[in-house]
């Protein structure tokens, strides 16, 4: 499974914590950022993205368009992919107040 969330307890009654882990395949370089992928997103193009770089970093479910980069909208390359299987695991808070 590329996202798993586990629960972690509550945190004055309101705040809920998680552990969440990420777990990629595949990866490529576009521009200054890392692009990193589950096998389905890169199979079908729908699946766990990941995009690391100097602005930020971002994770998500869905769709990019990888089918289709363009010099306006740069992305991953479906031909370019390298196999690099990564696990990122981080501590989540959330608020149910």
């Amino acid at each position: 499974m590329p996202r798993s969330r586990r629960h972690l307890g509550w945190l004055g009654g309101a705040v809920a914590e998680e552990e969440e882990t990420l777990t990629t395949h595949w990866s490529q370089m576009v521009g200054p950022e890392i692009w990193r992928c589950d096998h389905k997103a890169k199979n079908t193009g729908w699946g766990l993205w990941r995009q690391e770089g100097p602005k930020g970093t971002c994770s998500w479910e869905g769709s990019v368009g990888v089918n289709r980069p363009s010099a306006s909208r740069p992305g991953p390359h479906p031909d370019l992919w390298i196999r690099d299987d990564y696990t990122k695991t981080y501590v989540i808070e959330k608020d149910y107040s």
